[in-house]
């Protein structure tokens, strides 16, 4: 076993994890499969668990609420030309995908050719990016969501 053969070390301790990825400097990617997995399990939100995780931990220290506003947290980082909608935006809206976003998403991160995007700023491309739906109504799932949320964890 090599010092990062992780694979090996959660048989090891029995744990119940399914796969790890982990990426150099280079960005070559190396993925083991540690137990295989139901080909019904889906992963591919987990950043969105340790996301709202962190959410929940704020919210229990009394740092933030479900209903803090994210113009609140993030003011520094608004754009001149933001939706005037951002400032009714809540982390609640955030988590729950109704923040007004149009009928597709934005910023698929993992499936997108991020070099399209128009700025590598990816919090003033978002915030940026016109709500023209109502908040808190209908559901649009997108990364742009969580991304967000993960900017206000991070402030």
């Amino acid at each position: 076993m090599t010092e990062f053969d992780y694979a090996a070390r959660i048989r090891e301790q029995g744990l119940n994890i399914y796969f790890v990825a982990e990426g150099d400097r280079d960005y070559h990617i190396r993925r083991q499969t540690v137990t295989p997995a139901n080909p019904c399990c889906n992963c591919y939100s987990i950043a969105k668990a340790f996301t709202v995780t962190a959410i929940g931990m704020l919210c229990d220290r009394g740092l933030l609420t479900p209903e803090t506003r994210v113009a609140e947290v993030l003011r520094a980082y608004m754009p001149a030309n933001a939706d005037p909608q951002w400032e009714q935006v809540t982390l609640h809206d955030l988590m729950l995908h109704q923040v007004g976003f149009g009928e597709s998403g934005i910023l698929d991160i993992d499936a997108d050719d991020a070099s399209q995007y128009p700025t590598k700023d990816y919090l003033q491309f978002v915030l940026s990016t016109p709500l023209p739906n109502p908040r808190g109504v209908e559901r649009c799932y997108t990364d742009a969501a969580y991304y967000v949320l993960s900017r206000v964890v991070a402030e």
